[in-house]
């Protein structure tokens, strides 16, 4: 069990209780979570979580080091790719519920009644193409469509898992409050992330250093 949780952290997995629920109570263990971090440390990884413990995941001991540079540079730009689909699609869900307060992790969604619920509002449905045009790149009609769609690249980015095969009802994730801290930290360094989107651009980056990936 220790080895299939240091190989989920190691695949960049958040793990947490909705995700992988036996993973995340050894996590949960002090002496377990060190036996965990043994076995990153050599491949210059270690445990972090998030404010709520809500998720644990690797994050990268030495950002200096030059072979994992490129890797450290693609989990940013996976990371930036899907903040605004994934940020879009929770308020498109708290908008759709009547929510004033943010989804969190344990939050519940199901697929026919949010297809219900954006079918009968042409402002939800417009929101919901956008959220589909900037994960397919492609234009979709049809709002049953639209939404198993999206649903299915939230699943694939780790934010919704499915309760059961087939129900279509599903569970925001841990990760959910990640995205959050990473909203928090952009606004805190817009200045910076700028500055490190421009060289990404460019191909002239460094090395990312600020505690993103690194706490």
């Amino acid at each position: 069990m220790i080895r299939d949780t240091a190989e989920r952290l190691l695949r960049g997995e958040f793990v947490c209780s909705t995700s992988a629920p036996e993973a995340y109570r050894d996590l949960e263990e002090p002496e377990t979570r060190a036996r965990v971090e043994a076995i990153l440390a050599p491949l210059n990884r270690k445990i972090s979580v998030t404010a709520n413990r809500a998720a644990y995941y690797a994050t990268w001991i030495n950002l200096d080091l030059g072979e994992d540079r490129a890797s450290i540079r693609r989990e940013f730009q996976s990371i930036m790719e899907q903040l605004r689909p994934v940020l879009e699609f929770i308020l498109l869900v708290m908008d759709a519920s009547t929510r004033d307060h943010p989804m969190m992790p344990g939050s519940q969604v199901t697929e026919a009644e949010l297809t219900a619920r954006v079918q009968n509002n042409q402002y939800l449905t417009t929101r919901a193409k956008k959220i589909g045009t900037l994960l397919n790149k492609r234009p979709q009609v049809e709002v049953p469509e639209i939404i198993r769609n999206i649903i299915d690249r939230m699943v694939k980015f780790e934010i919704l898992r499915e309760n059961l095969p087939g129900t279509r009802i599903f569970t925001f994730t841990g990760k959910v409050d990640y995205i959050y801290e990473v909203l928090e930290f952009i606004d805190a360094h817009e200045n910076i992330l700028a500055e490190e989107e421009a060289a990404m651009e460019q191909q002239k980056q460094e090395p990312f250093e600020e505690d993103l990936f690194s706490s």
